[in-house]
């Protein structure tokens, strides 16, 4: 009675003490109490237990904890380990994404030293590239390189036999993809001289000219007028859209001292006109670009470290931009989308991008190069995508959005037109060469693709970064 109405049941496992009371509901069965906890009062009794329950009671604790942990613990490390895979599976697969259409470089190798690319522009439906040797032992020789997008190698190639000499510049006609232009030094009477010439090629035939090698070229003229002076190069006039275009002028040959414009129209090769840079001497020319702009009128050249526009109407300057660059200007380029703005490079290590309109400053200057810049080239499409190559071994890809020519367009309505801020960065740095890379030229079949020259005779065909294309074509 006493029991029903304390509330409490004595337990008969706490004989030990009677100050010990486990409180139960009185509405819970005995046994169902006693039959559930007897491991809970003989963990309480502690050390008043007999030594062999306690530790027969203790072991089997420790061993049921021990495999619960060793279970725990493992399924922990095997989440954390799949939630890693699991991770580094997502960056690369997004990776991959982002990247399944970047190609491999493509390396091809001449024979010899070289310094002379171009890319063929008359062709517009394949991926081909013109190299020139530069050996002072051996017969020098034209490669033609052809790249195939789909098999992402090397399609065919020829090489042409060049017996004049050396060649330092070489230059494709943009009407006839049969005709190229060489400059290239030669000893006569144990004397080096240096010449310009155009040279034809023979007719494509796939049975006879595919992976042919010594196949001749036939040499249509020489373009030299009056003193034989250090030729530089040979410029071909641009494409012009423009159908009303007089331009009686095909292509320039430039020398130390002067520039020399040529006609094909009339014969083989005509002299139009000269222009003379200085009668003393002190200055001399070092690279040249057309302004592909108001029908050819205008020429760009590199004099020292200075530059100077030509109008070849007057045969007289347009502009002068004195001081451009620290050292002596190696390497020019027009932008063929806006019509006043240009690049040079040069030995101080830069590459600037200047307006005619304003010439007090450069619009931006870059140094990404550690040597001498010795070509800077557009992209003829994209105009915001710009190469240049250094004797630093290394070809730099470059995204100048701030002076590109065309706004990014956003949303659905064409008259909408935002200009998203863009940030004008290397977008990559391509280093497959060992050796000052001298030229690097953008194909005319495909705007993503371009080669790059190095003296050791390496020439490498590399790709625009799909990301970089993506954000181009499909602007957020």
């Amino acid at each position: 009675m006493a029991s029903i109405c304390s509330g409490v049941q004595e337990s008969r496992f706490t004989d030990f003490t009677r100050d010990m009371w486990t409180p139960r509901f009185l509405w819970i069965p005995a046994q169902r109490m006693h039959k559930n906890t007897p491991r809970f009062h003989d963990a309480h009794r502690g050390p008043f237990i007999p030594q062999s329950a306690q530790y027969l009671l203790s072991s089997s604790l420790s061993k049921s904890a021990r495999r619960t942990w060793w279970r725990s613990a493992l399924g922990s490390l095997f989440f954390a380990i799949f939630c890693f895979l699991v991770g580094r599976f997502r960056i690369q697969w997004h990776k991959i994404q982002l990247t399944m259409d970047d190609k491999a470089p493509i390396i091809y190798g001449l024979e010899f030293p070289g310094r002379a690319l171009a890319a063929r522009v008359a062709e517009t439906e394949r991926i081909q590239f013109f190299c020139g040797t530069q050996s002072l032992k051996h017969e020098n020789q034209v490669h033609l390189i052809e790249y195939d997008e789909e098999l992402l190698g090397i399609d065919s190639k020829t090489v042409y036999q060049h017996l004049c000499g050396e060649i330092w510049h070489l230059s494709c006609s943009p009407t006839d993809v049969n005709i190229i232009a060489t400059c290239y030094s030669h000893v006569v009477d144990n004397q080096v001289e240096m010449g310009a010439s155009l040279w034809r090629l023979p007719p494509e035939d796939i049975e006879s000219q595919l992976n042919a090698s010594n196949v001749l070229m036939e040499k249509i003229c020489d373009l030299k007028h009056g003193k034989e002076e250090t030729m530089k190069c040979v410029l071909w006039c641009p494409v012009l859209e423009d159908a009303n275009s007089t331009s009686a002028v095909d292509l320039c040959s430039m020398s130390n001292q002067c520039v020399n414009l040529w006609s094909l129209q009339d014969g083989p090769c005509k002299l139009h006109s000269s222009v003379v840079l200085d009668a003393s001497g002190r200055q001399s020319f070092s690279c040249a670009c057309w302004n592909p702009h108001n029908d050819c009128t205008q020429l760009l050249t590199g004099v020292d470290n200075s530059v100077k526009a030509w109008d070849l109407r007057t045969k007289d300057f347009s502009w002068t931009l004195d001081n451009a660059h620290s050292q002596v200007v190696r390497g020019m380029d027009h932008n063929p989308n806006k019509m006043y703005h240009f690049a040079t490079c040069g030995d101080d290590c830069c590459a600037k991008f200047w307006d005619a309109r304003k010439l007090d400053k450069p619009l931006i200057t870059r140094q990404d190069h550690s040597h001498w810049v010795w070509s800077v080239r557009f992209n003829p499409h994209y105009d915001q995508l710009v190469l240049t190559s250094s004797s630093d071994s290394q070809v730099v890809l470059t995204r100048l959005a701030s002076i590109a020519s065309e706004p990014v367009k956003v949303g659905d309505d064409d008259d909408t037109v935002v200009h998203q801020p863009q940030k004008d960065m290397v977008i990559q740095k391509y280093d497959e060469h060992e050796d000052s890379v001298y030229s690097v030229e953008w194909s005319s079949a495909d705007r993503w693709t371009f080669a790059s020259l190095s003296y050791d005779g390496r020439m490498v065909i590399n790709h625009v970064p799909s990301n970089e294309k993506f954000s181009i074509l499909m602007p957020h």
